[in-house]
């Protein structure tokens, strides 16, 4: 099984930007389930603004493509996050409203995703 990784933010793009216009870090924290196994368990650093997305390669019912984007609302006390989830079970594309370091749940047919989003901080 081959994992490949997508950021959306690459750094070196980030590097281009004064330290006061870089947006926001998140890190998502996810688990997938498929027919109540759990078939996932990927952790992303999301930029917000930014697409980002992980994929488990292969034909067995482990594989799925996660791609989300998450934005800020009210300050970054709110985090409406944009999901497109594939598995071998089918494809879901919820948008979801979370607090930061507050778990949230959706579920469609046999599908179940749960997420945890955290800020990034940064050290100055």
């Amino acid at each position: 099984m081959m994992v490949r990784v997508l950021i959306g933010s690459a750094l070196c793009l980030g590097s281009s930007l004064s330290f006061a216009e870089q947006a926001a870090s998140y890190r998502v924290q996810a688990r997938i389930l498929d027919a109540e196994r759990l078939i996932g368990q990927p952790e992303l650093q999301v930029e917000a603004g930014r697409a980002a997305s992980i994929s488990v390669d292969g034909d067995g019912p482990d594989s799925y493509t996660l791609q989300l984007t998450l934005n800020e609302l009210d300050g970054g006390q709110l985090l409406d996050i944009q999901t497109d989830l594939r598995t071998a079970s089918g494809r879901v594309q919820p948008q979801i409203g979370v607090r930061p370091g507050q778990p949230a749940r959706v579920a469609q047919g046999t599908v179940v995703m749960e997420l945890t989003v955290t800020p990034v901080t940064t050290v100055r």
